[in-house]
């Protein structure tokens, strides 16, 4: 029993270690989304063979991390879009893209869960910043805020089935335990 806690204890802490090493990346690299991707997909391998304990553990330790070296954009995209996505990839990792139902399902999860992200940074960050013209700036494109909220729904979905695939095909490469 002891031998399993440990195992989960070190799948986490190397979970949080490689996340917060992919946050700091993001001040260097322009990257910043495909990085804070590979970091939820650590993530939500953590969740996959060590439990929702140790997965939200490795987020904490991983959003600390990153704070404290100084990658604060990274870590702010981090705690509001990508952990809380791992989250809930990792509640809706039965239901996959192989069904009309269970894709439109989870293809319209997504798509609200982006869309209300969106907002969320959006306006934020509006508030935050008002020297900087963010409203002016997403009211010029055609349609405006719905315009490319709609836009950033899409790409979700695009990004949450290379995700789902990507994550599923990791959690059965990785082996915990040295057995097969």
């Amino acid at each position: 029993m002891k031998s399993r806690r440990s195992q989960k204890i070190a799948v986490a802490a190397t979970g949080a270690a490689l996340a917060a090493v992919l946050i700091l990346f993001t001040r260097w690299l322009p990257l910043t989304f495909s990085l804070l991707t590979f970091a939820a997909v650590a993530y939500y391998i953590v969740f996959e063979k060590a439990g929702i304990v140790h997965g939200l553990l490795c987020i904490a330790v991983a959003s600390a991390l990153s704070f404290i070296m100084g990658s604060s954009a990274g870590a702010f995209f981090n705690l509001f879009l990508f952990a809380p996505y791992s989250v809930l990839a990792y509640f809706m990792r039965r239901v996959r893209y192989d069904k009309v139902m269970t894709s439109a399902l989870r293809g319209a999860a997504m798509a609200a869960f982006f869309s209300l992200v969106f907002m969320v940074v959006f306006f934020t960050a509006d508030i935050l910043f008002k020297e900087l013209p963010i409203s002016d700036f997403i009211g010029r494109f055609s349609g405006g805020y719905a315009a490319v909220a709609v836009l950033v729904a899409l790409a979700g979905i695009v990004i949450d089935v290379f995700f789902a695939w990507g994550s599923k095909y990791l959690c059965e490469k990785i082996r915990l335990g040295g057995k097969k």
